[in-house]
């Protein structure tokens, strides 16, 4: 099921009633947890079912930000990318740019930039005498995202005589607009105009790694070994953060002007 294409959700939904099923592991591929990403993908999911007269058991594996394969994806595909631009480590870093998230969001307990961090600091130390950072892609709107947002943090590696950026995909499990798009078309010309040097990581995609990492989640679910009650990772109440206060604040604004124009 796609979070974000319209209809796959319910279509699937609606294969898993007439399958008999009853029941059902959600398997994310966000491998960070938040309530903005596999919590709203649980709540989409779960609504679908519903709707499709789904009775059974949902259960959902939350987050793998260290797991092994996962890891061991992630760093080939580095290593790949470090065997083919030959940077010099004391003049490179190598910036793990995330998916930003809405500074609140952190602030009322959502557990993603900790996760990050497992997975920055698990893959540094298979790459010692390396820099690495952690910056934040991706913010939309005029509130106070994760920083240090990844715009800023260019300049501020350029300022500390960095010669070679490499890009990993830390959020990201495929290539797609933000990485594809964001990354090198709006970061890379960034960077040559720094004076620095960029690179890409490519995403992990279907490496055999990570889709073994996935099938042993699943035999250990199927064993009783793995996996959680969807329910206890629905994201909590956030209509207030998520649609944004600007965008109450625009809405109160028409409203007065209407009752303006219609009392005066």
């Amino acid at each position: 099921a796609h979070r974000y294409l319209a209809g796959w959700c319910a279509r699937v939904a609606g294969e898993i009633v007439a399958a008999g099923v009853d029941d059902l592991l959600a398997l994310p591929l966000y491998p960070h947890y938040s309530y903005a990403t596999t919590g709203s993908a649980l709540q989409q999911l779960a609504a679908a079912l519903r709707a499709a007269g789904f009775a059974g058991r949902l259960s959902a594996l939350r987050s793998y930000p260290d797991a092994p394969g996962y890891l061991d994806a992630m760093a080939e595909r580095l290593r790949a990318t470090l065997s083919a631009a030959a940077p010099q480590p004391a003049a490179t870093v190598i910036l793990c740019s995330a998916h930003g998230l809405p500074a609140v969001y952190v602030e009322r307990g959502d557990p993603y930039r900790l996760e990050l961090y497992r997975t920055l600091e698990a893959l540094r130390g298979r790459f010692p005498g390396w820099r690495f950072a952690l910056s934040f892609q991706s913010r939309v709107g005029p509130a106070e995202w994760l920083r240090p947002y990844t715009d800023e943090m260019l300049k501020e590696l350029a300022g500390q005589a960095t010669r070679t950026v490499v890009f990993v995909p830390l959020s990201f499990v495929n290539d797609h607009l933000e990485t594809l798009y964001e990354v090198e078309r709006l970061y890379f010309p960034m960077c040559r105009e720094l004076g620095m040097t960029p690179h890409r990581v490519a995403a992990i995609e279907h490496h055999p790694a990570f889709i073994e990492t996935l099938a042993a989640y699943a035999r250990a679910w199927d064993a009783g070994r793995a996996g959680v009650p969807a329910a206890e990772l629905l994201p909590p109440d956030q209509h207030w953060r998520r649609v944004g206060r600007w965008s109450w604040l625009a809405w109160a604004l028409a409203l007065l002007g209407v009752l303006w124009l219609a009392f005066c």
